[in-house]
């Protein structure tokens, strides 16, 4: 007998980032990308029996009878179109934003996008101008909020949802005699799910940054 397992990947990243400053005191910085993620698992496997007397004819290709064989191929793709934006008002005011939006071959072709954004933004107390004469105390003050969400195609165990779960599927089964011959039969595989969809999660974040005596504390 022998087989074989052969693993593919590619991963493909385009982007364009776009970064100016106007009159000294507004930064803009914009990101535009475009990412593909494919991954191919091919194997196979045989067995061939009545393998000849002589020395070193181990290879299955010599057997007389073929025994079985099985092969099987699983593709997966990933595509994501994801946008930033960032943008500070002369180091005191800043506001951040993106968006994907990713589909996943691994999902049903009603579910199989899912978009995901988040938005922050910041105060940077310490750089305004009523705040220099206790500079020396209070060195840095930034007040921060966020909010976001993120999804995966995972199941709810952490792993990688099998790919064609939404659809009916049939794998070998049990072998049987048809005619002179011995058959490979099939049986279907596990129950369909064409409900599957993205697991979504939402963060939010909220803090104060702060600076003792040029940031020692």
């Amino acid at each position: 007998s022998k087989g074989f397992i052969e693993y593919g990947k590619l991963i493909s990243s385009t982007s364009v980032n776009y970064v100016k400053t106007f009159a000294q005191k507004h930064h803009l910085d914009v990101l535009a990308a475009y990412e593909v993620e494919s991954y191919q698992t091919d194997k196979a496997s045989g067995e061939r029996s009545k393998l000849p007397s002589y020395v070193g004819l181990t290879e299955p290709d010599n057997g007389a009878v073929l025994n079985s064989f099985v092969s099987s191929t699983q593709d997966y793709r990933m595509l994501s179109y994801i946008s930033r934006l960032n943008y500070d008002y002369d180091d005191r005011y800043y506001v951040a934003g993106s968006f994907r939006r990713d589909g996943s071959s691994r999902l049903s072709p009603d579910n199989r996008w899912g978009n995901f954004w988040s938005v922050s933004g910041m105060w940077h107390v310490s750089n305004e101008a009523f705040m220099q004469p206790v500079k020396h105390i209070l060195s840095d003050l930034k007040i921060r909020a966020s909010y976001g969400t993120t999804g995966n195609d995972l199941d709810v165990y952490g792993n990688k949802i099998t790919p064609f779960s939404y659809i009916e599927k049939y794998v070998s089964g049990s072998s049987y005699i048809y005619g002179d011959a011995l058959a490979n039969g099939i049986t279907p595989g596990d129950v369909p799910n064409p409900y599957l969809t993205w697991a979504t999660s939402t963060t939010y974040n909220g803090g104060l940054d702060f600076g003792f005596l040029n940031n020692r504390l």
